[in-house]
């Protein structure tokens, strides 16, 4: 009660003083009224003046008065007198008569008129037509001239503070306020407690029908329903133009969404819970929010809540401090009042409106700011994606204007065609103000916000999101990484005062080229790597993600040794390679697998279409099927473009149907489809047949086209992947854990690994439309016979995607734990289970310590027990793989922490059945059935990871040969091409696999193109067998470079840690424009990778095929070896070779002398460098280590595999860290002339990875979904509700980020790491006390975790104390670790002197020393420049006199001749200034308006239309039909068709022959005219109120 009475104290006090301001804004407007009608009366007597001189001109244009009166001065009319027909005209209007004087009538024989009233007669001609043009010339009464448009709702960063919104407000309210705060009074009136009445809830009614939205196009009708329920005048709200209002939004969700529980009360931000939550009160300082859209502005208006709860806290703390002030008597200054913002809050509060049930708080329409906000759909979203694409935020802002005025211009032109549409319907022409100014608070109010505020919007959007973001990047685990730092990109980015703060951006991808890690550093040192790298172990540990294998970098010498020592997983690595050197075992060779038996299958050839035969065939094999199961194949011919995308494919040639017959003999039936018109019957229903299961690669694509090429409705209508008896055998592998990536998947791989065995592909690409020989016919029948034996295989093996049943629950049986969101194993880099537990069983669960249940009422000092329903489990958790997995159901006690499996480590809980799977006995942490000894039908071993297979697995001949990165010949590098196609699995084989040691010395000059054959025999001979090498002395000598090892002597040696190819070709540098520089780069990079050369031999030949000569091969392997390089795998060879292949190269180029510069290719640096990387090369940091597989196919959407115009095969490479320096490259116009600090860069970077993996992982990742947005936090919602709505899987490939555990892992800006410099930080902090630092500023001191933060120079006095510390350093190098120690002493910011890194003194001190030789330098040549000086003082023109001529400008040579006004001695000894030996310094000038057109410029109709409308002057042609009066025409009244004037000017009932009104009309009797307009037959004859033209 008294919350009550106090609210309406509130409202009483709020009615006086809206009492008060409307008596004084009654009186405003009186005054206001007064003025205006004495402004309103001069200008009706100035319009009248003008309207009787233009009559005079119009009567001199047609010759009245046969041209005597030249200056007629005719005494005002009784018209004139009274302001003429219309008194606030403002424009005189001249008509010209396109008909000839002859025309005038004057015959008419009642005419008692004079001369001039004869030739002024109604012209005759009873029906005849003709063309009056009129145009109009506005007279310009006054100049307007509104105020320049700019950005104006603006946010200062130091203060924090945001300007020009909605709550500065004067107390002269603006239409747009007086609207909306009326809407608040009117909502406030219906939701309250008070009001039961359903018939006074009409703005309510309303707001449910429209979504709570009120539409400016509606502001009509709430005017008149407001206006009729106010009494007092004052109260009433006027209606003004349409363009004045806005849309507003009313959020009140207890309102909008009513229920018995009131469960969408909004929720207290500070105890999150709205048990105790209830209506407070609206907000009376302003009357809504207003929101910026992308077009215009629109209001939100909502009401505060009080938590009761919170508001009982803030009384206890309060009494508590009052009794210890009363028990220490002390006397407080003020009384204690209390915090309101702890227990009430606004509905639409950023804290709550996550809160609210079921995703009603994203249906909130804003994002807000302080006191203003942007529209989430429309400008938020503009926002992120053009920072994305590189613009900037003042760009932005620009954009956003054009839009805003854009639409202002709009609305003016409506207002001023409206305005001109009733005042050339109406007699009665009014005068209306002029529209609004597009700033004016009081109308249009124009809002449009800054560069700085759009910045302030997007970094507070990217906090709400960012700790997701980051659980994004983690998810994605490694196997490899590619390390490389930008160093372009850290001068664009965070910046103080133009100096850049970091020296480069390190970006870590993985294998899959998704940045896994990403950084500012700096300096170079390893030690600013240190915390990420920790960080990385945590969270891969934590999430059971793989452990790195490999990684690439620019510098392998010199960051061997660090991140070896860093990652332990590669330090295991390097002894199994280590181990594998040192026992010398050949990884290279194997056995031949043995070829699939033949003649095992029995196989039928179908020739010709007879329907009866195939379906009794059909028939036949339905009933001597041991199981209903086929193996699928089709064959059809398929050409390709360059860019591999299809030209033409001829329609399905062949289908191959295979299947176990009853006595478990394999049947083949091969149709010939060639020349079939449709498909037979039973052939049709057997492939549309659910019951029976279809097995194939990618089977589901070739069921796809044979119900397209056949026209089969049914199989048309069906999206053959969703079918469930349709098997794609690489997802049935992946799904068993055969294989790690579908894409993966060919026949030849499954082949292998389930049967055992090699399978040919070499007829895949042959002819099928002609006669079929024995090969393709061996071919067509095992493709579908090894299809139906995998099927088999797989099928008797454990789906590790399925989870348990209720039926399979039993107590004692093991299972594993795994993520209850999509499959186990959807992605190549993430485990497939967190734990492996046994089950219990159903009965009460104890929680373990520290542990509680999400919900119920908990009593303290009890230990809580849950009981499963009928969808969970009771299980021990045995071993733990992924401790970072959230069980759900749980938190942790005293806060709402989520419990993750390492939390409850090994003991009872209680999880939902979907997380429960059956047990895979593994030693992996991911489970992969092993092969049984003893069984020859046991599973086949497991595929070997996507990056590093197991050399055991796979027979090395059989092993794929991987490929590098391209090149062009000119230079190391290309550009990394990138495909957007869609990763899916593909039904080819991935090529044949040769051991490349056996074929070096037969193909060597095949990759040693540009050379001579001379000069080839010379380095074969070298290389192998020659004199020097039989003789035992030196191979391949030169005298620059080491001598080389004798091959007994040189071992092979792998490295975990590998160097970037095309880095190591560009570290010999060589003259750009050298003759040899094309061929010594093309047979180097051939040196260092060599091609596949059965892929080489059966590309050559199909480009033979298609008429190429070998000059023309040897030219494009030559000039465009990329066509090579995209579909034929290149191999990095072992120490051993690669060493005398890369030697020889550098021994035959190095000394070639160009034939013009006489300047050999390598000079003294280029020989060192060549050295170095030879001994790199020994130490095999450049060679690919064996069983590594660095390629993978490009697939388009539909899951083929793209192939070039000769129908190869195309492929890309993630060797080396060419995918890293691609996305580099793309980064910098991102950021290229921008200006971000430390947060915005990091923000940006956030928002730019996000988009670059989610591209990457579409394209790349099996299974992944293609959503078409970047908003993967809705789909983890998607994903749970669908689970729990209905019991699927949305996304089959998607795990959720949520579901894991947040880690400590940054990135971005990461921590400071030296010990010392931290420590002298903080102290030095502490000693100066509360140091006042930008936002900016703060966030990177919270980011690296210390006190102050670490600036480069950029001031005057930093300058000075670094010059005062070298004076005092002591002789002997600079110590820069200590010296920024020792800096911290003087560290002040008041002062303007910043921390500084070592880094920061090591460039400082290059700088220092290169400015002191800069001043040695000046002062040595002081005499010289004051020589110079003195040159420049007497050879200088004469400076004239031009005070007096500035105001205009003279050019002419006799102009410049005057005397000279210099007084010095050598200006007195000149007698005169010759032209160009003087200058008349001229006043800069200021900037130029328009010009005004001259008369011949401009054109009587000079329009163009467009959008709709007509853009300049168009003359009005109006084509008169009838009699008229004239009269009444040429005096503007719309009664000229219908004036009895018609037939004599004398019967005109409007007007008199002079052109003056008759007051009142002489209207004949009965004449029914509108007596507010004057216009007969207008529909105000029926009332005033009707009347259409007032």
């Amino acid at each position: 009660m008294a919350t009550r009475g106090k609210d309406q104290s509130k409202r009483k006090g709020r009615s006086e003083t809206a009492a008060q301001k409307a008596s004084r804004l009654k009186k405003t407007r009186e005054t206001k009224a007064k003025k205006k009608k004495e402004k309103d009366a001069e200008a009706a007597k100035k319009a009248a003046a003008e309207r009787a001189d233009a009559r005079n001109r119009w009567k001199q244009q047609l010759g009245i008065n046969n041209g005597n009166d030249k200056s007629s001065n005719n005494s005002k009319s009784a018209d004139d007198a009274n302001g003429g027909v219309s008194d606030a005209t403002n424009t005189a209007t001249t008509t010209t008569a396109a008909t000839a004087t002859a025309d005038i009538n004057d015959n008419d024989n009642d005419s008692t008129e004079d001369n001039s009233e004869a030739q002024d007669a109604q012209p005759a001609g009873g029906d005849k037509e003709y063309d009056v043009v009129t145009i109009n010339n506005p007279t310009i009464n006054r100049v307007i001239s509104p105020a320049d448009v700019f950005p104006n709702l603006d946010y200062d960063k130091d203060k924090e503070k945001e300007s020009d919104t909605v709550d500065d407000l004067d107390n002269n309210l603006g239409i747009q306020e007086q609207y909306v705060t009326a809407i608040q009074t009117q909502i406030q009136s219906e939701v309250s407690k008070d009001n039961n009445n359903i018939n006074n809830q009409w703005l309510t009614a309303e707001l449910r029908a429209n979504d709570w939205w009120i539409r400016k196009e509606r502001y009509g009708w709430f005017i008149r329903k407001w206006n009729k329920t106010r009494e007092k005048e004052e109260d009433k709200l006027q209606e003004n133009f349409r363009g004045y209002y806005r849309d507003v939004k009313i959020w009140l969700p207890d309102v909008m969404w009513p229920t018995v529980n009131n469960i969408y009360m909004p929720y207290c931000p500070t105890c999150k819970s709205n048990a105790r939550v209830g209506p407070h009160c609206f907000r009376d300082n302003h009357p809504g929010r207003v929101i910026v859209g992308l077009y215009e502005t629109y209001y939100v208006v909502g009401r505060r809540y009080k938590c009761h709860v919170c508001e009982g806290e803030q009384i206890k703390i309060k009494q508590e401090l009052e009794r210890v002030a009363k028990e220490k008597n002390l006397k407080l200054p003020k009384p204690i009042e209390l915090d309101e913002s702890q227990y009430t809050f606004m509905g639409w509060d950023q804290r709550t409106l996550g809160l609210l049930p079921y995703n009603k708080g994203s249906k909130f329409p804003a994002f807000l700011t302080h006191r203003a906000g942007v529209d989430k759909r429309e400008v938020l979203t503009k926002l992120v994606q053009d920072v994305v694409a590189g613009k900037g935020y003042d760009r932005i802002s620009k954009d956003i204007l054009e839009y805003h005025t854009e639409r202002y211009t709009d609305w003016h032109l409506e207002y001023e065609y409206g305005i001109k549409e009733r005042n050339d319907n109406s007699i009665n022409k009014k005068e209306y103000a002029t529209f609004s100014e597009f700033k004016a608070r009081d109308k249009f109010r124009g809002i449009v916000p800054t560069g700085q505020y759009l910045q302030h919007v997007h970094e507070l959007h990217h906090e709400s999101i960012r700790p997701f973001r980051l659980k994004e990047v983690k998810k994605r685990g490694a196997r490899s990484l590619h390390i490389d730092a930008s160093y372009k990109e850290a001068k664009h980015l965070c910046r103080v005062r133009g100096a850049s703060i970091f020296k480069a951006l390190v970006t870590v991808m993985n294998e899959i080229g998704e940045v896994r890690m990403q950084f500012h550093v700096y300096t170079d040192s390893h030690e600013q790597l240190t915390a990420a790298l920790e960080a990385f172990k945590t969270t891969t540990e934590s999430l059971g993600l793989p452990p790195v294998k490999l990684l690439w970098t620019d510098n392998p010498t010199g960051d061997y040794d660090y991140f070896v020592g860093q990652l332990p997983s590669l330090k295991e690595e390097q002894e199994r390679l280590d181990d594998m050197c040192n026992n010398e075992e050949d990884t290279t060779t194997a056995s031949d697998l043995p070829s699939y038996d033949y003649g095992s299958i029995v196989v039928y050839l179908i020739e010709n279409f007879d329907e009866c035969n195939i379906n009794r065939k059909i028939n036949a094999m339905l009933v001597d099927m041991k199981e209903k199961i086929i193996g699928l194949d089709a064959e059809w011919n398929c050409d390709a473009d360059a860019r591999g995308m299809p030209e033409s494919s001829s329609k399905i040639l062949t289908i191959q149907i295979a299947y176990r017959n009853r006595q478990g003999k394999i049947i083949v039936f091969i149709f010939r489809t060639g020349k079939w018109k449709k498909l037979p019957a039973r052939m049709g229903s057997l492939l549309c047949d659910d019951s029976v299961q279809i097995a194939g690669v990618n089977v589901s694509g070739d069921l796809k086209r044979i119900g397209k090429d056949f026209n089969v409705s049914e199989m048309k209508s069906v999206e053959q992947k969703t079918r469930p008896n349709v098997h794609n055998l690489g997802t049935y592998a992946r799904q068993r854990d055969v294989i790690q990536d579908a894409k993966h998947g060919s026949m030849v791989l499954l082949g292998q690994l389930v049967l055992g065995i090699k399978v040919d592909k070499s007829q895949q690409v042959s002819d099928w439309s002609g006669q079929l020989s024995e090969a393709q016919k061996r071919y067509a029948a095992e493709d579908a016979a090894i299809s139906l034996e995998i099927y088999e295989k797989l099928k008797a093996m454990p789906d590790l995607t399925l989870r348990l049943t209720v039926d399979e629950l039993v107590p004692g049986k093991k299972v594993d734990l795994v993520p209850q969101q999509g499959s186990s194993v959807p992605v190549a880099s993430l485990n497939t289970r967190a734990a492996t537990a046994t089950l219990i069983g159903t009965q009460p669960c104890p929680c373990p310590p520290g542990i509680v249940p999400k919900r119920g009422n908990l009593r303290p000092n009890k230990t809580t027990s849950i009981k499963p329903c009928a969808n969970s489990y009771v299980v021990q958790i045995d071993t733990i793989h992924a401790p970072g997995l959230i069980i759900p159901g749980y938190k942790m006690e005293g806060s709402n922490d989520v419990v993750s499996v390492g939390d409850i480590g090994k003991q009872q809980v209680v999880v939902p059945i979907g997380m429960l799977r059956n047990h895979v006995d593994s030693v992996e942490i991911r489970p992969t059935p092993a092969r049984a000894a003893s069984q020859e039908d046991a599973r086949p071993r497991p595929s070997p990871p996507a990056v590093l297979a197991s050399t055991k697995s796979i027979p090395s001949k059989h092993s794929k040969q991987p490929q590098s990165t391209e090149c062009d010949n000119d230079g190391p590098r290309d550009e990394m091409q990138e495909t957007d196609q869609v990763i899916d699995e593909d039904e080819n084989d991935v090529g044949e696999y040769v051991d490349y040691d056996t074929f070096i010395s037969e193909e060597f000059d095949a990759h040693m193109n540009g050379f001579t054959s001379q000069e080839i025999s010379w380095l074969e001979a070298a290389l192998f067998g020659g004199k020097e090498a039989a003789s035992g002395g030196p191979i391949l000598p030169c005298n620059d470079l080491d001598e080389a090892p004798l091959p007994q002597d040189l071992k092979n040696r792998y490295s975990v840690v590998l160097g970037d190819i095309f880095h190591a070709m560009n570290r010999t540098r060589v003259p750009v424009k050298h003759e040899a520089k094309k061929a010594y780069f093309n047979a180097l990079r051939n040196a260092f990778l060599i091609w596949n050369p059965r892929k080489v031999e059966e590309f050559e030949s199909k480009m033979r095929n298609d008429g190429k000569e070998d000059k023309d091969i040897e030219a494009i392997k030559y000039f465009s070896p990329h066509l090579y390089d995209e579909c034929v795998e290149r191999y990095a060879p072992a120490p051993k070779i690669m060493y005398y292949r890369v030697r020889a190269v550098y021994t035959l180029f190095g000394n070639i002398v160009d034939s013009k510069t006489k300047k050999p290719l390598f000079n003294t640096e280029a020989w060192k460098k060549a050295n170095q990387v030879l001994k790199e090369i020994r130490r095999g940091l450049y060679s690919d280590p064996p069983g590594v597989n660095l390629y993978s196919k490009k697939l388009r959407s539909d899951g083929t595999v793209m192939r070039n115009k000769y129908g190869m095969e195309l492929i890309e490479c993630f060797r080396g860290t060419n995918r890293v320096e691609a996305y580099h490259r793309k980064l910098v116009p991102s950021v290229k002339s921008k200006n971000f600090g430390v947060k915005s860069a990091d923000y940006l970077l956030d928002e730019i990875r996000h988009r670059h993996n989610h591209n990457i992982s579409e394209m790349r990742r099996e299974g992944f979904p293609k959503l078409g947005h970047y908003s993967t936090e809705k789909i983890d919602q998607l994903q749970e509700l669908c689970l729990h709505n209905h019991g699927c899987v949305l996304y089959p490939g998607w795990i959720s980020a949520s579901a894991y555990k947040s880690t400590d892992e940054t990135l971005d800006t990461i921590a400071l790491h030296h010990s010392e410099l931290h420590t002298a930080l903080k102290s030095r902090h502490a000693e100066l006390g509360k140091v006042s630092l930008t936002k900016d500023l703060q966030y990177m001191c919270d980011a690296m975790g210390v006190p102050l933060p670490p600036l480069p120079f950029t001031t005057e006095e930093e300058n000075q104390l670094f010059a005062k510390m070298m004076v005092e350093h002591k002789e002997g190098p600079i110590d820069y670790e200590k010296m920024a120690v020792d800096w911290c002493k003087h560290v002040d910011p008041k002062n303007n002197i910043q921390a500084k890194l070592p880094c920061h003194l090591r460039v400082q001190a290059t700088k220092f020393d290169r400015n002191v030789r800069i001043r040695t330098t000046m002062e040595a040549a002081k005499r010289k420049r004051a020589a110079l000086k003195e040159l420049h003082e007497k050879i200088s023109p004469v400076i004239l006199d031009s005070s007096s001529n500035t105001a205009q400008e003279d050019i002419s040579p006799a102009a410049n001749i005057v005397a000279p006004t210099q007084t010095s001695a050598s200006s007195r000894k000149r007698k005169s200034a010759a032209l160009g030996l003087s200058v008349a310094l001229k006043q800069p000038a200021m900037p130029r308006p328009f010009l005004v057109p001259p008369p011949q410029a401009l054109h009587a109709a000079p329009y163009v239309q467009h959008g709709g409308m007509i853009i300049g002057h168009k003359p009005i042609t109006v084509a008169i039909s009838g009699r008229i009066c004239t009269l009444c025409e040429r005096n503007g009244c719309p009664n000229f068709r219908t004036c009895p004037g018609r037939s004599s000017w004398k019967h005109c009932v409007y007007f008199n022959l002079d052109d003056s009104r008759k007051i009142p009309p002489a209207l004949p009797k009965k004449t029914r005219v509108c007596r507010n307009c004057g216009v007969i037959g207008c529909k105000g004859v029926g009332g005033h109120k009707y009347c259409t033209n007032s």
